[in-house]
């Protein structure tokens, strides 16, 4: 090789980690790591060429870049190392990938970034990772999206999204800045969401199965908060849903628990519970919602040591979808209700039943199969 170092860089800076960056023979590196492109060679290049750094040969996923000294080689390095990407487009992930701590991705208007692979992308505390508009004064991004079976598995945690909203994908129409898609096993932790605009959902959770969302804040939908549909064996748990304009989590088929969450200031309903859905609700706060708790269309919800506080109408059940022939219906155990006054709701084909609970403040009963027994009144 003479005086030259080669570097062998692959055309995708995403998810690069040095560590895999390999000695093979006098200086050259290859970087053994990352999928395909996802960065695009031509931003890495117009990079390099900024550093004074020459590309002198490319193949479909790697750049050759000629290094005539080491201070030219720590230029690339530190370029490798650092944590911005830009994404304008469609990217599409095909290759499992990871993540590193730190990493903010920049994303243009109408953009979205697709995973077709399994993702593990695990933030810090101190270095999250970050989804969010390019700059202050863009337009929103579309879609962070999981899609499809090979994405099964993939973990997130410690991860900021800024300023998303949906979009079109391969005549797929997704309806929130995250997306799952027909996938199962994912885990979400720490999660955080805001400036949300355009779309109805924050999170649109659809043919999934065994999803754990865990420690999630979820603020100022611009619809929903959270959607899912005709999923199961999903778990929203530790999380905090502050003022969104619609439902904080609607449910459409589906199967879940919802556990030591607070849910605080829906526009409609705190939680929806519609089309068939099994939904178990164990240790959370409904508080200055529209509705608390709505369950209809043959769903059913067992609601188990929770607080409701001054929702303007604390349960409702009733039938919406003739398709599917009934109400809903809610069991209340060992619950707090607290209200000027408690308004409880049940049209015909429905049912509530409130057992060992106290109940603090009026309360204002409508419509029929209404059962309260063994439960506590204070007037304050």
């Amino acid at each position: 090789m003479s005086l030259r170092e080669w570097l062998c860089i692959s055309t995708n800076k995403f998810g690069l980690n040095l560590d895999t960056l390999k000695t093979i023979s006098s200086g050259r590196y290859v970087d053994k790591g990352g999928p395909a492109n996802m960065y695009g060679g031509d931003y890495v290049k117009t990079e390099l060429t900024r550093l004074g750094i020459k590309c002198n040969g490319e193949t479909s996923n790697y750049l050759l870049v000629d290094l005539i000294n080491s201070t030219k080689r720590d230029q690339v390095v530190a370029f490798l190392k650092s944590n911005q990407i830009y994404v304008k487009g469609n990217y599409i992930i095909e290759n499992p990938v990871k993540i590193y701590p730190g990493t903010n991705f920049l994303i243009e208007e109408d953009s979205h970034i697709i995973f077709k692979n399994k993702v593990i992308a695990k933030g810090t505390v101190d270095n999250p990772i970050i989804f969010k508009k390019k700059n202050n004064t863009s337009k929103a991004w579309g879609t962070v999206a999981l899609l499809g079976q090979k994405t099964s598995g993939s973990e997130f945690s410690h991860i900021f999204m800024d300023g998303g909203s949906g979009g079109n994908y391969n005549q797929i129409y997704f309806t929130s800045m995250f997306s799952l898609h027909n996938t199962r096993n994912i885990k979400i932790e720490k999660i955080k969401l805001i400036n949300h605009s355009d779309y109805d959902d924050m999170i649109h959770v659809i043919y999934c199965e065994n999803v754990l969302i865990d420690k999630a804040e979820l603020i100022n939908a611009f619809g929903d908060a959270i959607d899912i549909d005709l999923s199961k064996n999903i778990t929203i748990i530790n999380s905090k849903f502050t003022n969104a304009t619609n439902d904080s989590i609607d449910f459409m088929e589906s199967e879940a628990l919802v556990d030591s969450s607070v849910i605080v200031g829906s526009g409609d309903k705190g939680i929806s519970i519609g089309e068939n859905s099994n939904i178990l609700i164990h240790n959370s706060i409904f508080k200055k919602n529209n509705i608390a708790l709505a369950v209809k269309d043959k769903s059913i919800a067992k609601v188990l040591h929770t607080n409701f506080e001054n929702n303007e109408i604390q349960l409702n059940a009733y039938s919406k979808n003739w398709q599917y022939g009934g109400g809903g219906s809610a069991f209340i155990y060992r619950s707090y209700f607290k209200g000027k006054n408690n308004l409880l709701n049940s049209s015909e084909k429905s049912n509530l039943l409130i057992d060992d609970t106290t109940i603090v403040g009026e309360i204002n009963i409508i419509g029929k199969n209404i059962s309260i027994n063994n439960v506590d009144f204070h007037d304050t």
